[in-house]
């Protein structure tokens, strides 16, 4: 990689900087690429996590047998679970 303000041949504090600045941009450009195959599997993952909360968010109420404390304690399991795969 070509600096135009370091000569590395000029001395060895010169080589230490050039190399330290190459591997940063060969680090960068390491962590875009990375990022950039990864990043369909993410939002898959996390639509496929939306659409399921939603489902499971639809049928709450639904049991007409069901009391009020069974309802409130589906919808904090339904929550909590949501909270869980989001950490």
């Amino acid at each position: 990689m070509y600096i135009p303000l370091l000569d590395w041949r000029r001395n060895k504090h010169h080589l230490w900087i050039a190399s330290a600045i190459e591997f940063l941009c060969v680090q960068a450009a390491g962590c875009c690429c990375s990022l950039v195959d990864c990043m369909p599997f993410i939002f898959g993952a996390v639509r496929d996590h939306m659409k399921l909360l939603i489902q499971r968010v639809e049928i709450l109420r639904n049991d007409p047998e069901s009391n009020e404390d069974n309802n409130y304690e589906e919808l904090v399991q339904c929550i909590m679970d949501h909270k869980l795969i989001l950490e």
